[in-house]
């Protein structure tokens, strides 16, 4: 702001002057009239508390909100209890000056229950110390309600993709089990008719049938132990590029003797995210096995994984890159809707994906893929902050301190 001068004396811009000579014209108990109307109208509860935390000014709002017959201290008109609350915002600015805000629970004129949110400031000194201070209460009931209720909302939403993965992969389960039946039948159909015709050939064919069949039996086995194991996320706070890492590590012995190079990207420095990391592990062990077996199929020369972890707009995103054989439509499609694989017999089950899929569900995320045939594929994990689960260790730690917090503001 420019400011003209007068010889050694600044003067203020004109309209400054022009308010300050209107100010000037007006009575000093018409203003205090003003200020006091002012205070006692607005539309929020106002009051003026000691360092005794003695009410010493309240306004209509405050008055029709909170009164209370006797009462004098803050928390006798706020909780109707009989002493100083654990939490207390009027005493955070005694001590330090600054202000402070928080939501509180409370008790109305009424007695109905109250969700209101404080904001305390200095209101005036001694000296360098604060004398009284000034709150303003705001009835945030409803907001909250609203909050919880949009909370719930989601939780149910969440539950619903949740079940729904669970209700595909549960189809996909049985029609896996009914082709391997019904291979195991053929086989046997076939090593019967060789037996009755004592003919070796189809003896053999019947046999190798059976043995294939018996060998997907065995993968299907021990990948359902794995579909099966861990049906709740156990989450607790990791760092997504460690995971990340980690996993690099344990494949990349295996993917160089494969000539397979594995690229891992450097990404974000990123904030620790409630994960379960046994589950996360399995799911990019699941992604990066299959990218491995992608590029073995393909004919590719120079054959390539890369692994990179990234965050925007507060969603977490783990890609898994190859530049295999790829997917077309129709591959892509089945994917993660049914039980499906498209390794050799005895080679897979299909259930790496799904199990994925579901992992990645319990978190509330997805999984996305782009491919196509000969150029390769990209999964991408995707987690928002928002919908992941709380953390199992601090969930206890929350939930006792809200119990305590509840006894000692009731």
């Amino acid at each position: 702001m420019v400011r003209k001068r007068s010889g050694d004396r600044e003067l203020p811009p004109a309209e400054d002057r022009g308010a300050a000579e209107l100010q000037s014209a007006r009575e000093p108990g018409e203003v205090e009239h003003e200020l006091r109307v002012l205070f006692d109208h607005v539309p929020c509860s106002l009051a003026v508390i000691d360092r005794d935390y003695n009410v010493v000014r309240s306004n209509a709002h405050f008055r029709q909100t909170f009164y209370r017959k006797g009462a004098t201290r803050c928390f006798e008109f706020y909780k109707g209890r009989g002493r100083s609350c654990k939490s207390c915002p009027a005493r955070e600015v005694f001590l330090d000056g600054a202000v402070h805000r928080e939501v509180q629970n409370g008790r109305g004129s009424r007695g109905q229950t109250l969700q209101y949110l404080v904001t305390a400031a200095p209101f005036d000194y001694t000296g360098a110390q604060v004398r009284t201070v000034i709150e303003m209460a705001q009835d945030v009931t409803e907001v909250v309600e609203l909050r919880r209720r949009l909370e719930q909302v989601e939780k149910e939403k969440l539950e619903a993709e949740r079940l729904a993965v669970v209700g595909e992969t549960v189809a996909g389960l049985a029609h896996g089990m009914k082709n391997i039946l019904m291979g195991l039948e053929g086989g046997l159909f076939v090593f019967k008719d060789g037996l009755a015709k004592n003919n070796p050939e189809v003896l053999q064919r019947g046999w190798g049938m059976i043995e294939g069949n018996v060998a997907r039996i065995s993968s299907f086995a021990k990948e359902f132990l794995g579909f099966a194991r861990g049906a709740k996320a156990r989450a607790r706070l990791v760092d997504p590029n460690a995971i990340l890492e980690e996993v690099a590590a344990l494949y990349r012995p295996m993917l160089d003797q494969a000539g397979i190079a594995l690229q891992l990207e450097a990404g974000q420095v990123l904030e620790p995210m409630a994960v379960d990391p046994e589950g996360l592990h399995t799911c990019l062990t699941n992604l990066l096995s299959n990218a491995a077996d992608a590029c073995l199929a393909g004919e590719r020369k120079h054959r390539r994984i890369t692994l990179r972890c990234e965050e925007e707009d507060k969603i977490v995103r783990f890609f898994v890159k190859d530049n295999g054989v790829g997917m077309d439509a129709e591959v892509r499609r089945k994917a993660f809707t049914s039980f499906f694989s498209t390794k050799p017999v005895g080679k897979g089950t299909g259930l790496g994906l799904l199990t994925t899929r579901r992992i990645v569900a319990e978190h509330g995320g997805r999984v996305e893929v782009s491919s196509a045939r000969g150029r390769g594929s990209t999964f991408v994990l995707v987690f928002p902050r928002a919908r992941l689960p709380v953390p199992t260790s601090e969930t206890t730690t929350e939930e006792r301190k809200v119990g305590l917090h509840e006894q000692h503001d009731q």
